[in-house]
């Protein structure tokens, strides 16, 4: 080997610490930063009405959920409303605002799905009259 060649070796351990640093920032960004920012959120309570958001499934609502859950209907349908930019949800009306992450807070465990085959299922039962 050449001089080129040692050279390459000598830098082996900056080439590891900047891997490492990627690493390091990618699971920053990725995992620990949006937990710092999503994951002590709590209820709250909605003035007008004083109920709190969001509210608990009950009933049938809650039989729905779980029919949902048990054949994975989360596979093909989403239960997220998009912002404008991105989608034409508010416009078809499938939902008064798009989705954040406080609607989801007493869902276990959270569906969202990742990939809409099938219509949006967010609010359908506001949707739907029957």
């Amino acid at each position: 080997m050449g001089a080129n060649g040692n050279a390459a070796m000598n830098h082996g351990p900056l080439i590891f610490l900047g891997i490492l640093f990627a690493t390091a920032a990618s699971w920053w960004g990725l995992v620990v930063g949006p937990h710092l920012q999503f994951g002590h959120q709590e209820m709250v309570t909605i003035e007008e009405t004083g109920e709190a958001y969001p509210p608990a499934r009950s009933g049938e609502a809650k039989q729905g959920a779980e029919v949902y859950r048990a054949n994975g209907c989360f596979y093909c349908h989403t239960q997220q409303v998009r912002p404008a930019g991105e989608g034409a949800d508010l416009e078809r009306k499938w939902g008064k605002r798009r989705t954040v992450a406080r609607d989801y807070l007493r869902e276990q465990p959270v569906m969202l799905g990742r990939l809409r085959l099938g219509p949006d299922l967010a609010n359908l039962g506001a949707r739907e009259t029957n």
